[in-house]
C-alpha cells in the first residue's frame, strides 16, 4: 500500500527531489525477487541524491540553537571528518537485509547521540586508568548510599543521569551537492559454510562468492556535547570530549570498525563570540607581558575594558595578580573606575585570593572585624517619595537604609543626607558580593 501510495505521489527514482532515502529503501524496495542483481541497483540509486529541500535550513536552525549555548559555556561543539565510509545502524531490520540510520522527517545519516555515548564510554572502559572507569558485571546499575563511580557520574546509572550529554550529530550540508550516500558491497566467500543448512558443508576453494549490496555514508558531522549545572567549571565535558576523540580515531562508531569503517578526525569548533573571547585575553595578556611603568597603564586598561565587559572579571584578576605588584593592579583598577563601570563584588574571589585582598587592591585600605570585609567608599543618601532614607555608592543604585544590616547612626545619616553625588562623603561599607550590607564612618 505505501509503495503504491508513492508512486501515485510520482516517486518512483531517488533522483525525484521528493524523494525520502529512507523510504526508497524500506517502502519501495526492488519488484520480484530480492537478490544481489536487484538489490545492487537500487542501492546505487542512491548515489547523487539531491539534498532535501528544507534540510540546510534545519541544519542551520540547529547549528545557531547549539551555539548560543556554547557561548554560555554549556556546551562543546566539535566537527568529526569521516575518514572513508561509515556504518550506523547496519543490523537494523529491513527489507534489502541491511540497515542504516537516517533522520526520520528529511532521510539523512545522523550519528545517535546514543552511539557516541556509548563509545566514549568503551573507550574510557578500554583505555582509561583506574577501575572507576570499568564497566562491571552490574554497570550502570548503583546501589543508594554508595558513591558513584568516574563512569557512573559522566555517564549516568540506572538511578540518575549522566552529567553530560551526547546530541545526534548531524550531517553537515554545507559545500555538498548530493546526499552522502555511496553503494558498497561486501563478499561471503562460503556461503553454505556460514550458513550450516541443510548439514555443515566444509569451505572449499570451489565455493561460489556472493556479493550483497548495501549502503554507506561519508561526509562531515557537527556534534554538540552538553553538561549539566553539576559540571561547574566543564571538566566532565572536557573529560567526554576527550573520550570521544580516542574512541573516534582508534575504535571507530558502527559496523565493520575492525575493517576501517567508522573512523573520524574529531575538531573543535569555535563560536564568532568564543573566537573574539580569545583575541581580548590574547591582547591583555600581551598588554600585560608588555608593562613596563605607568607609561604603559593605559594599555593594560584598554585591553581590560572589553574581557570585563563580557563578564571575563575572574580570569582577568587571575592575569593581573599573576605578572604584576599588587600597587601595579590597584593602579589599573583605579583607572578603570573612570573608564567603564566595574562593581565591586565582581572583582572578588578570584585565584582563591582573600576577600581582604582582593578588595584592598580595588578599592584601598580594608577594615577586618568578625569575618566581615569593610571598605572605604565615596557615599551620599537620598530620601525617596515614601521619604525613606536610601544609600548610595559610587554609581550604583540606591539602597534603602532600613534594610541594612550594619545601619548607620543619626549623626552620619544626617551627614550622608547632607551630601550629594558631585560631593560624596567618605565611609565604610560592607560588603557581601556585590551586595551592600553596612554602612559606617571611617575608622580614625
Amino acid at each position: 500500500m505505501a509503495r503504491l501510495a508513492l508512486e501515485k505521489l510520482g516517486i518512483t527514482s531517488p533522483r525525484d527531489v521528493r524523494c525520502h532515502a529512507g523510504l526508497w529503501l524500506d517502502k519501495m524496495p526492488p519488484r520480484g525477487e530480492l537478490s544481489s542483481e536487484t538489490i545492487g541497483p537500487h542501492v546505487q540509486a542512491l548515489e547523487g541524491l539531491p539534498i532535501p529541500e528544507g534540510y540546510d535550513k534545519a541544519f542551520t536552525c540547529r547549528r545557531r540553537a547549539f551555539e548560543a549555548l556554547a557561548n554560555d559555556g554549556r556546551v562543546t561543539l566539535l566537527v568529526a571528518r569521516a575518514i572513508g565510509r561509515v556504518l550506523v545502524g547496519l543490523g537494523a531490520k529491513s527489507a534489502l537485509e541491511f540497515g542504516i540510520t537516517l533522520d526520520h522527517t528529511w532521510g539523512m545519516p545522523y550519528l545517535p547521540g546514543s552511539a557516541l555515548k556509548g563509545l566514549a564510554a568503551a573507550t574510557a572502559h578500554q583505555f582509561a586508568e583506574g577501575d572507576a572507569w570499568k564497566k562491571t558485571r552490574d554497570w550502570p546499575s548503583w546501589k543508594g548510599g554508595e558513591t558513584p563511580t568516574d563512569a557512573q557520574i559522566l555517564f549516568g546509572a540506572t538511578d540518575f543521569g549522566g552529567i553530560v550529554q551526547f546530541h545526534d550529530a548531524w550531517w553537515i550540508p554545507e559545500g555538498e551537492k548530493a546526499a552522502p550516500f555511496h553503494a558498497d558491497v561486501m563478499t561471503v566467500h562460503h556461503p553454505k559454510y556460514y550458513q550450516q543448512a541443510p548439514a555443515v558443508v566444509p569451505p572449499t576453494d570451489f565455493d561460489e562468492p556472493v556479493p550483497i549490496p548495501f549502503i554507506s555514508v561519508a561526509g562531515t558531522f557537527f556534534l554538540a556535547v552538553e553538561s549539566d549545572e553539576r559540571d561547574v567549571d566543564g571538566a566532565w565535558r572536557r573529560t567526554a570530549v576527550q573520550l570521544l576523540d580516542k574512541g573516534l580515531t582508534e575504535l571507530g562508531i558502527g559496523a565493520k570498525t575492525s575493517s576501517g569503517y567508522g573512523r573520524f578526525q574529531l575538531e573543535e569548533q569555535k563560536t564568532e563570540q568564543q573566537i573574539e573571547r580569545e583575541n581580548n585575553l590574547d591582547r591583555l595578556r600581551n598588554a600585560i607581558d608588555g608593562w613596563k611603568g605607568p607609561q604603559t597603564r593605559d594599555g593594560v586598561v584598554q585591553a581590560l575594558i572589553p574581557c570585563v565587559q563580557r563578564g571575563e572579571t575572574q580570569q582577568v584578576l587571575e592575569e593581573l595578580l599573576s605578572k604584576l605588584k599588587v600597587e601595579e593592579v590597584r593602579a589599573v583598577a583605579e583607572a578603570m573606575k573612570k573608564r567603564v563601570d566595574v562593581r565591586h563584588g565582581a572583582l572578588l574571589d578570584a585565584l582563591g585570593v582573600p576577600r581582604k585582598q582582593v578588595a584592598q587592591v580595588v578599592s584601598g585600605p580594608v577594615v577586618q572585624e568578625a569575618a566581615v570585609v569593610w571598605t572605604r567608599a565615596k557615599a551620599y543618601a537620598v530620601r525617596d517619595r515614601k521619604n525613606r532614607v536610601e544609600l548610595c555608592v559610587g554609581e550604583s543604585k540606591g539602597t534603602d537604609i532600613g534594610k541594612l544590616k550594619e545601619k548607620p547612626s543619626d549623626r552620619l545619616k544626617e551627614k550622608l543626607l547632607g551630601a550629594t553625588k558631585e560631593n560624596p562623603i567618605d565611609v565604610e561599607v560592607l560588603l557581601a558580593g556585590d551586595r551592600l550590607r553596612g554602612v559606617r564612618e571611617c575608622a580614625g
